[in-house]
């Protein structure tokens, strides 16, 4: 009888430890699949909001080149134009005429309307396996542009907003020293992570 209780006794206790080591293990297991999963969250978060910068990035440098495309042809034309001196209508005015005349200048060529679109690319990093991409849109304001650019890495998603200047030309040249021109790119006037709310379909 004795025994019989032992026996029963020593089941009874295995049992329990087996409980609670398949719970331990089932514990310890959930919280490594955990870790990775956010691991693996992480990675993505990071590789999407780098894809994001790159993007704005791209998009910028489209931009600065695609005006200064036109550099050499609108400089030639002020050049021409016997109404634009200093003398006519003083140097602080001529800087913002040109500023103003230049934009109104390349605003009109398709070049420059055609970066004004839409461009949805898949598979841009060679080094990057898992599947990503961007979405990249550029809207011309009246005194800025802005650069949307989204970055996506496997399930996550980031947003960057670019907003710049307008490329412009300005007058270098001081006193009797003869002026020329110059091209000046954009600069970034704001820079932020945006949201969904702030892409323009």
């Amino acid at each position: 009888m004795k025994r019989s209780n032992r026996n029963g006794y020593a089941t009874i206790l295995t049992i329990v430890t087996i409980g609670i080591l398949s719970i331990l293990i089932l514990g310890i297991l959930n919280l490594h699949f955990l870790n990775h999963k956010i691991i693996r969250s992480n990675e993505s978060s990071i590789k999407a909001y780098y894809l994001g910068e790159s993007g704005a990035a791209l998009l910028k440098n489209e931009v600065d080149n695609t005006f200064e495309l036109f550099f050499d042809e609108y400089v030639v034309m002020l050049e021409s134009e016997e109404t634009i001196t200093e003398s006519a209508i003083g140097e602080n005015n001529l800087h913002q005429k040109n500023e103003q005349s230049f934009k109104n200048f390349v605003m009109g060529k398709n070049e420059v309307r055609g970066l004004e679109r839409v461009q949805q690319e898949e598979d841009v990093f060679d080094r990057y396996t898992d599947p990503h991409g961007w979405r990249l849109e550029v809207v011309y304001d009246e005194n800025e542009i802005r650069l949307y650019a989204t970055g996506h890495y496997r399930k996550a998603r980031k947003r960057i907003v670019s907003i710049i200047s307008y490329p412009n030309v300005t007058m270098v040249g001081e006193g009797d020293e003869k002026h020329h021109y110059q091209y000046v790119p954009s600069e970034i006037l704001i820079y932020y992570q945006g949201y969904e709310g702030d892409f323009i379909d």
